[in-house]
């Protein structure tokens, strides 16, 4: 009865540990999805009113349009100017706003870039700092 037992138990928690992973990110897809058609409400709203579109090519044209203002920031950091200001506005906004630098961290965590200098211990070999991220690679 326990070999029984324990083979329900196993197979559950493994179907458990499929399952659960996908649905928490649909929720969290679903949520963000409607954090992000709040926030360009009001942009959909005048574009529906002053243009053609419809309500979801409303919402692709604003999400798209933002991309492109992401774009032309991240131009802008790529100049000694932007990474002067980038540096300047960092440093203000993690000195004026709790928990900046955490978010930032974060971010750059989450898309792929060093958590900052701290990130690359003198040990390690290959450390490329720009001024966005900072890239290591472990020895070999």
């Amino acid at each position: 009865m326990t070999r029984v037992k324990t083979f329900i138990t196993l197979t559950l928690l493994g179907g458990l540990a499929v399952v659960l992973p996908i649905a928490i990110f649909i929720l969290l897809f679903q949520w963000l999805f409607g954090q992000i058609s709040e926030l360009v409400a009001p942009a959909v709203v005048w574009l529906e009113a002053h243009t053609d579109f419809k309500d979801t090519l409303a919402k692709l044209a604003v999400i798209a349009l933002i991309l492109g203002g992401c774009f032309l920031i991240g131009l802008l950091v790529k100049t000694s100017v932007g990474r002067w200001m980038h540096r300047h506005v960092d440093h203000w906004l993690g000195r004026l706003a709790p928990g900046y630098n955490t978010i930032k961290d974060l971010v750059l965590q989450f898309i792929g870039g060093g958590a900052g200098e701290e990130c690359c211990p003198a040990r390690w070999r290959g450390c490329a700092s720009t001024a966005l991220t900072t890239r290591c690679r472990l020895p070999r």
